[in-house]
């Protein structure tokens, strides 16, 4: 396999993969919404498209930011700074669920 060849290979299965990726966020997010709607007759009010909104503004002005952030840091600092705050943002939501699937939901909820 030629080197552009493999180039072009690995840049298809980026490209699936995040297909993947956000085919499946994007789900989550629907199925979210319709949580949301449920639980907006409780003391809860909130949108999922609203949330969805911001996870891609944010996603979107970070895109924009990279290139010069790895061009100034350097890429190794660069992915070693990304999974370090990864690693600490799955780390604070998966504590934050915990603590919320402790809470009792009324009973009378869902119908």
């Amino acid at each position: 396999m030629s080197p552009e060849s493999k180039k072009l290979f690995n840049i298809i299965i980026l490209g699936v993969a995040f297909m993947f990726m956000f085919t499946a966020f994007q789900t989550c997010g629907n199925v979210a919404q319709t949580v949301i709607r449920s639980l907006n007759r409780t003391d809860f009010h909130g949108s999922g498209y609203t949330s969805m909104a911001i996870i891609y503004g944010v996603f979107s002005a970070s895109n924009l930011i990279t290139p010069s952030v790895v061009a100034i840091v350097g890429p190794q600092l660069s992915m070693f700074a990304s999974g370090l705050f990864y690693s600490l943002c799955f780390h604070w939501n998966c504590c934050c669920c915990a603590l919320d699937s402790t809470r009792k939901l009324p009973d009378n909820q869902f119908g």
